[in-house]
């Protein structure tokens, strides 16, 4: 990893680097400006000395002065030169100063060498003067560690022009001292002398004035190195936010040189790809490496796009290969730095591993089309693929499929086994789509196979024959076997016409005409099945409303003893007094009841009118017991059956045992474990139980002997066979004497002729009822029919023979 120290090197030196080159360009222009006036005097004296040659003195045989003249000249132009072609060090300044002082020295040496006149006599020319003057004040604009050397020069070369100006010498003090007091007289402006006044009047204002510069440049000095140790302060600290950032980042960085090829990734940027640090920039030179083929182009246009646009920013999405070869989704942000021409030279950025933000995107997708559990196509893939050949007017057929009885798979193996077997049948029938088709997964238990072209009745009886083939096998799932069916609705489209919801809806309401078939079938929609569903969804609410409003209301019918035809009790059974339709039999809307869950609360409603009418009819006259039906669907959905027969029978103080609760044989075979524990607890509380429509189903027999049944019912249907068959009359007989030997009554159902009751009463059967004795009565008549004294019979005449009862 790259340590902070190091990923900060780059800035820490190009800071420096700008602030460096900001104090020379400083000083460099302060050299030329310098520069050229020095060149400008010298070349003023050296167009004078041209000009009046004699004017200093006579004429000499030796000549000095024109090479100390072009030596002073040209290095001058050369410091001039340097300083605009290069940058140039304090100490270089500092030598330039000392030279300078010597070299004009020399210049006014190389005077008096040639013209014989005393040095003081040419420090009387202001150009001379001029010269030290500006000599001077380059001496006080250098760094303070500098000053020092450079101010000592300019003052030693003060004093040697002062002095050559007095002509003073240690030897003359005598001398200075007199011309001192003769300066002090009143001859000051006399003659030759006031050369000198300006000369010493000049020496004096520039040495105060290098002495308040040199002071305020001092100070300036000292605030300005108090200013760059704070700026310099402050920077590190950035620098160090910066290392401490780029460290903790979760993106890489990189920093591309265009023209100089010099590239720069950070650590994470390594780690990113799986790479040793330092491996990216020894990679082949492109924009970014290991892009691999498309992603590159794609890469590129995005740049190319951005500089034609003349865009800072861009940003671009595409994979990047990990060195153990998986793939990623990387986010290259960049900015792009122009040169002066335009031309993109520098490009810094951050790449953003954003694999798993696209893994989860793609999963997004997939969920949007497919099943997450099976892997087909969902509902709106589905309703898609309809939409295409609904708006084409394209014939298809949609078979609707629903697993039978797939609940008690779930009750009894758990969900995981459910959702293996699902996996299991969408794989059976994913090739029945073939190559045009689609086979969906609708919710639940549910599928779908969509068919385009086929409509013909031959094709979709076949289709349906090879869907049932599919499933025919038993399934394996884990250690259970399991066997299963489907029943189909199915719907036929061969032009536009409904909409893909609405065949959907057809399709459902033909699959549950097929439930009604039995297991295994099927269904062809037409129009009449949703003719009867709108009836249906109309019943719904109309019982709802019924239930809310109590024009609900329950009819009673005699159960009698077949010897003496004594009245023993009434079985209760529910009608709807419609406004409209008038008295509305069980058989109608008792399936809706139970479909829509209403049979829940309309079932305690019943057991709670059964108890009162129980305490009503009982007070002064021999007890009687009223039954009352438990539907199979209450039975199984209301999970608190047993504490609503308690409330019931406390609430108005009926005897429990007075009270039969008649359960379909069948529904003991569904879940027998939970149907043994409802009904023992019932049995415990002293409610009495009757199993009704005895013999229809196909576990009666084993259920017999552990459930606690007190009463049996022998179905009507085997009681109108009495007087037809042999057959019928056995099956009675065998029947009544089964529950005899297990101490059990017997109550015949829709018992309609004297022949049908003289042969019951013969057999042993305890209890008939029928039209034989009375319709379903209201409570008002049946009260009617109630005797007076217990040993009085009920001599009704015979009722006209129905052949269907309730």
């Amino acid at each position: 990893m790259t340590t902070p120290s190091k990923a900060t090197a780059g800035a820490g030196a190009s800071t420096h680097d700008a602030l460096s080159q900001a104090i020379a360009d400083d000083q460099r222009r302060s050299e030329v400006l310098v520069g050229w006036v020095q060149m400008a005097l010298l070349a003023l004296f050296a167009a004078l000395y041209t000009a009046a040659p004699k004017t200093f003195g006579a004429d000499a045989p030796f000549q000095p002065v024109p090479w100390a003249l072009g030596g002073y000249f040209a290095f001058t132009a050369v410091r001039l030169v340097a300083a605009y072609r290069m940058r140039l060090p304090d100490w270089t300044v500092v030598l330039s100063i000392m030279i300078d002082m010597a070299l004009l020295l020399g210049l006014i040496w190389s005077f008096h060498l040639q013209y014989r006149q005393p040095p003081a006599f040419y420090l009387k020319a202001p150009t001379f003067a001029y010269l030290f003057i500006f000599i001077s004040l380059r001496a006080l604009r250098f760094d303070p560690r500098h000053l020092a050397i450079a101010g000592a020069t300019a003052a030693l070369g003060w004093l040697a022009m002062v002095g050559y100006a007095l002509d003073w010498n240690p030897m003359g003090a005598e001398r200075t001292r007199d011309y001192v007091h003769y300066l002090t007289s009143n001859s000051i402006l006399v003659g030759a002398e006031i050369d000198k006044v300006v000369t010493i009047l000049a020496v004096t204002l520039v040495l105060g004035m290098a002495v308040t510069r040199g002071r305020r440049l001092l100070a300036a000095q000292i605030a300005t190195a108090q200013q760059n140790g704070r700026l310099l302060t402050a920077l590190k600290a950035s620098e160090e936010r910066y290392a401490l950032v780029l460290a903790g980042a979760n993106d890489g960085i990189f920093d591309l040189d265009l023209k100089a090829g010099g590239r720069y990734f950070s650590a994470r940027a390594h780690d990113m790809l799986g790479q040793p640090e330092g491996a990216l920039a020894a990679m082949p030179a492109r924009l970014l490496p290991r892009v691999p083929g498309d992603d590159e182009a794609v890469l590129l246009r995005a740049f190319e796009e951005a500089v034609t646009a003349r865009e800072g920013l861009f940003q671009c999405e595409v994979h990047l290969c990990h060195e153990d070869g998986r793939p990623l989704w990387i986010n290259v942000r960049a900015a792009i730095l122009y040169d002066d021409a335009g031309s993109p030279w520098r490009v810094v950025g951050s790449l953003g591993d954003i694999s798993d933000r696209k893994r989860y995107e793609e999963q997004l997708l997939t969920d949007a089309v497919r099943d997450r559990l099976t892997g087909l196509a969902n509902r709106a893939l589905l309703i898609d693929r309809m939409n295409r050949l609904w708006s084409r007017d394209q014939p298809f057929t949609l078979f609707l499929l629903d697993l039978d009885n797939f609940k008690a798979v779930n009750d009894s193996l758990g969900h995981p086994v459910g959702d293996e077997l699902l996996v299991a049948v969408a794989r059976r029938l994913e090739p029945l789509g073939g190559t045009s088709g689609t086979v969906a997964r609708f919710g639940g238990d549910e599928f779908v196979l969509l068919l385009d072209g086929q409509t013909d009745t031959d094709v979709i009886e076949a289709q349906t024959a090879e869907i049932r083939a599919a499933l025919a096998a038993p399934f394996t799932i884990g250690e259970h076997g399991i066997v299963t069916t489907a029943s189909i609705g199915v719907v036929a489209v061969s032009g536009a016409g409904s909409s893909p919801e609405e065949l959907l809806r057809d399709a459902d309401v033909a699959m549950y005409r097929a439930k009604q078939f039995g297991r295994g079938q099927h269904a062809v929609f037409d129009d009449s099945m949703r003719s009867a569903v709108s009836s249906r969804l109309r019943m719904e609410t109309e019982l709802r409303h019924a239930f809310e409003q109590g024009e609900l209301e329950m009819f009673y019918q005699p159960i009698v003893t077949t010897a003496s035809r004594h009245l023993a009790g009434f079985e209760a059974l529910m009608r709807w007094r419609h406004p409209q339709r008038g008295l509305v039999t069980p058989s109608e809307f008792i399936p809706v009841a139970e479909e829509t869950g209403l049979i829940v609360p309309m079932g305690r409603w019943a057991i709670d009118q059964a108890a009162r009418q129980l305490v009503a009819w009982n007070k002064g006259s021999r007890p009687l017991f009223v039954t009352v039906n438990v539907s199979a669907r209450q039975f199984e959905k209301d999970g608190n059956l047993v504490e609503a027969v308690s409330e019931a029978l406390t609430r108005w103080g009926a005897p429990p045992h007075d009270l039969k609760l008649e359960i379909t044989e069948s529904l003991t075979s569904r879940n027998p474990e939970a149907a043994t524990a409802i009904l023992c607890a019932l049995s415990r509380m002293g409610v009495r139980l009757a199993i009704d429509d005895f013999g229809t189903g196909y576990s009666s027999f084993s259920q017999l002997h552990r459930l606690p049944f007190s009463t049996l019912k022998i179905d009507k249907s085997f009681v109108d066979r009495i007087e037809r068959d042999a057959q019928g009359r056995d099956i009675v007989d065998a029947i009544a004497d089964i529950a005899r030997r297990m101490g059990m009554d017997v109550v015949a159902e829709g018992v309609e002729t004297e022949g049908e009751l003289a042969h019951l009463a013969a057999s042993g059967c305890t209890y008939a009822q029928g039209y034989l004795f009375a319709r379903p009565l209201p409570v008002a008549e049946a009260e009617r029919r109630i005797p007076s004294a217990p040993a009085e019979t009920l001599n009704f005449p015979l009722d006209p023979v129905l052949r269907s009862k309730d």
